[in-house]
């Protein structure tokens, strides 16, 4: 390699720490990103070959803020996102959940209730 293209390749990886498999770098990441509150990812170097950590760009973010929220269902009634927690117990009982919470649930279910009772034919 020509010299001044090595030089350029060791400064751009001076003063990060080298990790040999993406593995370790990607639990080195995920515990920097919960220390720091920031997004950090890990990168395979084009330069030197090893594994780095860094900051993500806002296009990173975005993608991953839309992975994270595409298991999100809403509320039928106050459209808010449905806890996870509460669509994980529904699908423990084997059922589905439309609601976010037992107050948007009762409304449901007086919907329901109110809609069957216009449907129903009146006896004479």
């Amino acid at each position: 390699m020509i010299d001044w293209l090595r030089e350029h390749h060791r400064n751009r990886c001076e003063g990060k720490k080298l990790y040999r498999t993406g593995d370790v770098a990607d639990r080195r990441a995920e515990s920097a990103s919960r220390r720091t509150g920031h997004l950090i990812l890990s990168y395979k170097c084009p330069d030197c070959g090893y594994w780095h950590i860094g900051h993500a760009d806002q296009a990173q973010q975005r993608v991953r803020n839309l992975k994270q929220t595409s298991h999100l269902r809403f509320c039928t009634i106050c459209k808010r996102p449905i806890p996870l927690e509460r669509t994980e117990r529904a699908a423990a009982c084997g059922s589905i959940t439309n609601t976010c919470s037992p107050k948007c649930a009762k409304a449901a279910k007086q919907r329901r209730r109110d809609h069957r009772r216009k449907r129903k034919p009146r006896v004479s």
